[in-house]
């Protein structure tokens, strides 16, 4: 809710109308797309000086798109992880 008052400073009529239409889910979405492309844009301002915005987001979105963990991986690391805890001593 935090980002919808950034953006909107009252926005319970405006989430309250889309509800009504039947387009609540779609705003979320867009909302959601927005956001994550202002912090994506926040970070290349800041961080990345050799590619253009339009680049560092296709090789951003290549990266995500690869790095779908398996169920496999997933298994792995929470054996990994409860192993550790077990083994764990605090002095």
């Amino acid at each position: 809710m935090d980002l919808v008052f950034a953006r909107y400073s009252s926005p319970f009529l405006l989430m309250n109308q889309m509800i009504h239409c039947g387009c609540f889910a779609e705003f979320i979405d867009e909302f959601i797309a927005d956001e994550n492309e202002r912090r994506q844009y926040d970070y290349w301002v800041h961080k990345v000086w050799d590619m253009s915005f339009d680049e560092f987001k296709e090789k951003n979105n290549a990266v995500q798109d690869s790095s779908f963990i398996s169920e496999e991986e997933v298994g792995a690391t929470v054996k990994e992880s409860i192993d550790l805890l077990n083994n764990f001593k605090p002095q």
